[in-house]
């Protein structure tokens, strides 16, 4: 950290929302990436624990009682039985949300206990671009990813496979998910937080995409290719941890709200939004058990009615879906009626005889 002498004693400039849950094993590292920033301004630390029990919360305390000089640390503690938390998709979102809201700084960076930045000067670096470019609603990076506890040689943005992001270049969420980027490499201004917890996105499944989406309707999106933190995958993360029918039931509800509330999309965006619905849709029908578990699910996300409103080509997944489930439905009925059973029984007792004759497994 730089000398207190040079920072301001107004509010500071930037706020670090550090989001954690039971991440005992990673947080020290965590809290080290930010005890380490080089920066010339005032630096604010929200930690929103989310009731941890595994020792989390202890190294969280030790942190907001002995800490730099040039750091304001509140640990924040939540309730895990607070009535808000049922209004969430997500019960986690509710910490996510909240934490980032009690943020003060003209910018906000985003971190969760399980990632860490690993540059002195990313949140310098970062800074300093946003302001000497206020058409700039926000700055992300590059990042290394960690399997675990072991921190690979691949990164988060591969540049064989994206070489037009190489090198700092301007992001678009035409990208998006083609090209994904961490949330411990955001830094926005505080108007992006603000206006993305004014609207119902803040009760989804997730933080990262609906910020990205909000930002580009204030500015543009600055894209830095030095890798200054690092992603950790592991099997207890919020998204690496889900199976494929919830990755596809989390995307369709996602995409869903982005088209419902990012109103100030260009037209460009809603239509890349209305194809990744139309295919989740159509892939979360695919997945379903049955034609009743596909109408449940899209009760829960608030999709069974009025849909047509906001979905212009609802009609089209729909159809999908229909098709998949009837095709299910049919083949079911096939599989169960009595003509089947009996053709299988005459085709594997066949199979039995033909495999007894001499020469049968021979190559």
């Amino acid at each position: 950290m730089r000398s207190p002498e040079s920072m301001t004693t107004t509010r500071p400039l930037v706020s670090v929302g550090l989001m954690t849950y039971n991440q005992r094993r990673w947080i020290d590292r965590c809290i080290e990436g930010i005890r380490r920033q080089d920066t010339s301004f005032k630096l604010e630390v929200v930690i929103g624990d989310d009731g941890s029990d595994d020792g989390t919360t202890d190294i969280c305390r030790r942190f907001a009682d002995d800490h730099p000089a040039a750091l304001t640390v509140r640990h924040i503690v939540r309730d895990r039985n607070a009535p808000d938390r049922a209004k969430y998709s997500k019960e986690y979102m509710h910490n996510l949300t909240t934490t980032q809201s009690e943020c003060s700084g003209k910018y906000v960076a985003i971190l969760e206990g399980d990632d860490f930045w690993r540059d002195p000067q990313k949140l310098q670096t970062q800074v300093d671009f946003l302001e000497a470019h206020p058409e700039y609603s926000m700055c992300i990076h590059n990042a290394a990813v960690a399997r675990a506890d072991r921190v690979m040689e691949e990164l988060w943005v591969c540049p064989e496979r994206f070489p037009e992001y190489a090198q700092d270049t301007d992001y678009t969420v035409l990208d998006w998910p083609r090209v994904l980027v961490p949330t411990c490499s955001f830094v926005l201004r505080r108007e992006v937080m603000t206006k993305m917890l004014g609207t119902p996105l803040r009760f989804g499944n997730c933080l990262d995409i609906p910020v990205l989406h909000v930002a580009q309707t204030l500015g543009k999106i600055r894209f830095m290719h030095k890798a200054m933190a690092c992603y950790r995958v592991h099997v207890h993360g919020q998204w690496n941890g889900a199976g494929a029918v919830d990755r596809y039931t989390q995307m369709l509800e996602l995409t869903s709200n982005l088209l419902q509330y990012t109103a100030e999309a260009s037209d460009d965006v809603r239509r890349w939004l209305q194809v990744l619905f139309d295919y989740n849709y159509a892939r979360v029908a695919a997945l379903s058990a049955s034609a009743e578990e596909f109408n449940n699910l899209l009760a829960h996300m608030g999709l069974k009615d009025g849909r047509e409103k906001f979905h212009s080509n609802i009609w089209l997944a729909q159809s999908a879906a229909d098709l998949i489930l009837d095709e299910r439905e049919r083949n079911e009925r096939l599989l169960s009626s009595k003509s089947y059973k009996l053709g299988s029984r005459v085709v594997n007792a066949a199979r039995k005889m033909l495999s007894l004759l001499p020469g049968a497994h021979r190559s």
